[in-house]
């Protein structure tokens, strides 16, 4: 399979994901930015993109772990 295509499939779980523990409007923001990246055209924003929800997921895990458990 294509990686533009493997990426979209994985990126659209990610974003339901993310869409489920934050109402942060820049990571919701960041996360459906996701979904319209054309891969390896818009290489630099998806890197930046990426960096964010990885940043938001290593501060907020803990907390989704917690909800998880719950």
């Amino acid at each position: 399979m294509e990686l533009q295509k493997i990426m979209m499939v994985k990126i659209e779980g990610l974003r339901q994901t993310i869409k489920q523990y934050s109402n942060d409007n820049y990571i919701m923001s960041y996360a459906n930015q996701l979904t319209s990246i054309e891969y390896p055209k818009d290489k630099i924003k998806f890197s930046f993109l990426v960096e964010r929800l990885f940043e938001w997921c290593c501060d907020e895990i803990e907390n989704i772990k917690k909800a998880n458990s719950l």
